[in-house]
């Protein structure tokens, strides 16, 4: 059930609340959402910032909104998408440093391709999420779900499903980085920045200045998590 949120955290704590919707099997697949009166009564909170947890849904494909219908739960939200949700990552600078890396890897191809194959209607939606990611920059949890947005528009755009899975499957640890960086100072912005070089590189169509691009942004990330001061017996 929900529940009412107090407003100094109304962004995380609505986007949580809905998410333990998901895990506990109330919202399944392909169900219609309540509206936004009813989710804004059940929260005590304003239709204004249930619609913004909902927008940073929509954008991670999680849920759809048909026109004249309402708003639905995506029908083909994996077992596995589930379980990420609920899993509780440890935070070990060691562990965060290896998804890094990982990252790096599998990232800096998917912005070389998706350079060289990213169509108009990928750069619209890289360029939207641009948008709501400097809308947002001063919102951690809905600056998080649009910056992790935008990574999954660019592997949609490099077209390679076995690459898109890669990403796919380790969505949860992608977000456990993120969780820990975008609360460092001045970090929104700067990722903010790093997310337009890599948007304009690709949409030049230059796949080595979009891989160089995706590099430098991974590499602060990494650089950032060396001086976190995180508690590496956890």
């Amino acid at each position: 059930m929900l529940k009412p949120v107090k407003k100094k955290t109304l962004p995380e704590e609505i986007i949580e609340q809905f998410k333990q919707q998901i895990i506990s099997g109330n919202w399944k697949p392909g169900d219609r959402l309540p509206p936004e009166r009813e989710l804004s009564e059940s929260l005590g909170v304003s239709r204004t910032s249930v619609r913004e947890a909902l927008s940073a849904f929509t954008a991670i494909g999680l849920i759809e909104v048909r026109v004249g219908e309402g708003t639905f739960l995506a029908s083909d939200i994996a077992p596995l998408y589930k379980r990420e949700l609920s899993s509780k990552f440890l935070v070990k600078r060691g562990s965060l440093l290896e998804v890094v890396e990982a990252r790096k890897i599998v990232e800096t191809q998917l912005a070389y391709l998706a350079a060289l194959r990213a169509t108009d209607e990928d750069l619209n939606k890289m360029e939207k999420i641009l948008d709501n990611m400097g809308k947002r920059i001063a919102s951690q949890s809905s600056f998080m779900e649009y910056d992790v947005a935008f990574h999954f528009a660019i592997a949609c755009a490099a077209r390679n499903t076995i690459l898109l899975e890669t990403i796919n499957a380790i969505a949860e640890l992608f977000r456990s980085v993120h969780r820990e960086v975008v609360e460092l100072p001045g970090m929104p912005q700067l990722s903010y920045s790093l997310h337009n070089q890599i948007y304009e590189a690709i949409k030049k169509g230059s796949c080595a200045e979009a891989q160089e691009a995706m590099m430098k942004h991974l590499s602060v990330v990494e650089d950032r998590i060396k001086n976190m001061p995180l508690d590496d017996k956890l």
